[in-house]
């Protein structure tokens, strides 16, 4: 190399770390031309044009340095960050694999193929890769952390949570500590690890208090405890920070529920008040209003899979009438199993909107010519309701998901039946009441349901009650209730079986519970072992008696429970979520199990307790009346639901005057 190539480049060297790009580039440039061999003119040359976002030409001068040496990591490497940056991502994976290929564990190569390959959904194929950076750099952080967040996505939280912690050990570096708190605490929430969650988010907070994201998340692992008015203020702390922040604005209706000291009133009145935010556009809709034609009929929900949403569409989605309605599912969650293949074979339009902004998914809704949009979530997780307040479609209805308004304005009808909703309820919605004749909902028990036992008071010699409800919907008020009972059987026992008592620290809060009302623990059982839904059918032989929950009572676990053969004593309310139980139970002809005071619900549950005999007949005969009642004749009640989307879409065809 001539001392005047040598100059240039020390010169150019001296503009770059000057920041003077574009003058070492032209004199790089000039190099290149009379020098074509010198590599290191090549590399600098791409560093230059990379750092003035020239990708393309970056690209082009590293492919020439790995011409003149194929076997440099580096240089492959940089051809990928080229690549990558121009949106070439199959052929920058390509790329860093040839780096790797030349030197497994060259750390920049393994830090940004597994970086790339994560950004493309591809985390299975970047684990090898991050294995090896783990065994290159065992005390970098932020491998551990790129460990973590893999891990996470791929739902293997344990693991996730492994290298979490590794990294607060390591000290974080090149990244925010308050990061791996938040995830960390998200990560203990899926463990069901509620009481760690909420440390790990009281860190965060003490490093960042005004993060609207962690106050939410706070409440989130709060309400699955069941300490709704903590879980609302911090709920309340996240709209203070962040007013737009819609899903914490629905958590606390959803909250507001679950609390026996709100009346129908206040709750409707702050459903509204949201509602009133988002006031429907003044959407134009080109349907052709024939009332009599086929149907296009769209479900919008996050839980088609194992969840009680599922469950209970599975029967209607196997029924519907093609003649009738054409089917759309909008799926608006990533993770599916089982069930969602079963959902979708079932279905001719299956769309996957997890990814989609509002205004997008309104746009397909409309583009599918969708004439009755239905939402089956109402202010649950994953709602998708403010697509419903652009009123994608001329007719829209909740439904199934959430037992209260919704509150917008642009949802027409809310689907309900006469036992859930009387017509001479007091309770306002701000939708038109739609009711079912029968049930306004229909169980289709799984193939896999085992069969009936025999009352395990038999062979016990005493009595076991038990709940099988979300332990959101436990109060105290209802253990105390449940305790009086216990106190007027003493031999009797109670098993709570609920997926937040997997957290050793939440199961011993609730032991307390029942030992401060004076109930030894031996004769409660606390289990938050996860089975699978199988394993849960079969676990209610565990039980002679299910005490349903108040003011929320259950819908699934009480259909579980009478399919099952155990009886269910539920107290009704004059509250829509309060009414579940109690539409059910009436469904089967057990009427006389629904309790209208809380010394009913007691006495009725002691006085079924001494009647063994009537146990043990119910275990006999309650299956079959629950397959001959609405609740468990799928195709007479999907005729129902087609029946009322006709009248609701003639309702829409009519002129108006």
């Amino acid at each position: 190399m001539s001392d005047k190539i040598s100059r240039q480049l020390v010169q150019a060297q001296t503009l770059a770390r000057a920041g003077a790009y574009g003058e070492a580039r032209q004199i790089l440039q000039r190099v290149v031309s009379k020098a074509r061999g010198n590599i290191n003119a090549w590399l600098l040359l791409g560093q230059i044009n990379g750092a003035l976002s020239l990708h393309q030409e970056a690209e082009r001068a590293f492919v020439q340095a790995s011409r003149i040496n194929p076997r440099m990591a580096e240089t492959h490497a940089d051809i990928g960050i080229a690549l990558m940056r121009q949106g070439k991502q199959e052929q920058a994976v390509s790329a860093f694999r040839m780096a790797l290929d030349i030197a497994p564990r060259f750390v920049p190569a393994l830090a940004n193929i597994i970086a790339l390959l994560h950004s493309l959904d591809r985390q299975l194929e970047a684990l090898p890769y991050l294995e090896k950076w783990l065994v290159a750099e065992p005390w970098n952080s932020s491998a551990h952390f790129n460990a973590a967040v893999l891990h996470q996505v791929l739902n293997q939280l344990q693991l996730a949570r492994v290298h979490y912690e590794k990294v607060l050990e390591l000290g974080a570096a090149g990244f925010s500590v308050i990061s791996t708190y938040l995830n960390l605490g998200v990560v203990c929430h899926g463990l069901r690890d509620f009481d760690s969650a909420i440390t790990y988010y009281n860190k965060a907070l003490e490093i960042q208090c005004d993060s609207a994201v962690i106050h939410y998340n706070m409440g989130n692992a709060l309400k699955e405890q069941g300490r709704h008015n903590e879980a609302i203020a911090s709920f309340e702390r996240a709209i203070e920070l962040d007013p737009n922040f819609n899903d914490a604005h629905s958590n606390i209706l959803f909250c507001m529920n679950y609390r026996n000291d709100y009346d129908a009133q206040q709750i409707f009145e702050r459903h509204m008040e949201w509602g009133a935010r988002y006031a429907a556009v003044g959407t134009q809709h080109n349907n052709t209003r024939e009332p009599m034609r086929t149907l296009r009929v769209g479900y919008v929900s996050a839980d088609f899979r194992e969840h009680p949403v599922g469950f209970f569409m599975e029967s209607v989605l196997r029924n519907h009438d093609a003649h009738n309605c054409e089917i759309y599912c909008y799926f608006n969650a990533t993770q599916d199993d089982a069930v969602t293949a079963r959902l979708r074979s079932y279905v001719q339009y299956w769309r996957q909107i997890s990814t989609l902004d509002d205004d997008a998914v309104a746009a397909m809704v409309s583009a599918d010519g969708i004439d009755i949009l239905v939402d089956l979530s109402g202010h649950t997780s994953g709602n998708r309701l403010q697509v419903f307040a652009r009123k994608p479609a001329p007719v829209q209805v909740t439904w199934l998901g959430y037992c209260n308004t919704t509150g917008l304005a642009s949802i027409d009808y809310l689907l309900a039946d006469a036992n859930v909703i009387p017509p001479e309820t007091a309770q306002s919605f701000s939708e038109q009441v739609y009711r079912l004749p029968g049930s306004y909902i229909c169980y289709l028990a799984p193939d896999y349901a085992p069969a009936v036992v025999v009352p395990p008071c038999i062979a016990n010699g005493y009595v076991t009650f038990g709940c099988f409800n979300n332990l959101s919907k436990v109060t105290r008020a209802m253990i105390g209730i449940w305790c009086e009972i216990l106190h007027l059987l003493p031999d009797a026992h109670f098993v709570l079986k609920a997926k937040q008592l997997a957290d050793p620290e939440v199961q011993q809060r609730y032991r307390d519970y029942f030992a401060g009302h004076g109930i030894a623990h031996e004769r409660v059982i606390l289990d938050g072992n996860y089975i699978d839904h199988a394993g849960l059918l079969g676990y209610y032989g565990k039980l002679d008696i299910a005490l349903d929950t108040y003011p929320y009572s259950g819908v699934t676990t009480t259909c579980e429970a009478l399919w099952m053969g155990v009886p269910v004593v539920a107290l009704a309310g004059e509250k829509f979520f309060s009414r579940n139980s109690a539409a059910l139970l009436a469904h089967v002809g057990l009427g006389n199990l629904v309790a209208d005071t809380q010394q009913q619900y007691i006495e009725k549950a002691v006085a079924l307790a001494c009647d063994h005999a009537r146990m043990e007949e119910l275990r006999r005969t309650q299956r079959g009346i629950f397959m001959a009642s609405p609740l468990g004749n799928a195709p007479a009640f999907t005729r129902n639901l087609e029946a009322a989307y006709r009248e609701m879409w003639k309702r829409w065809c009519a002129p108006v005057p």
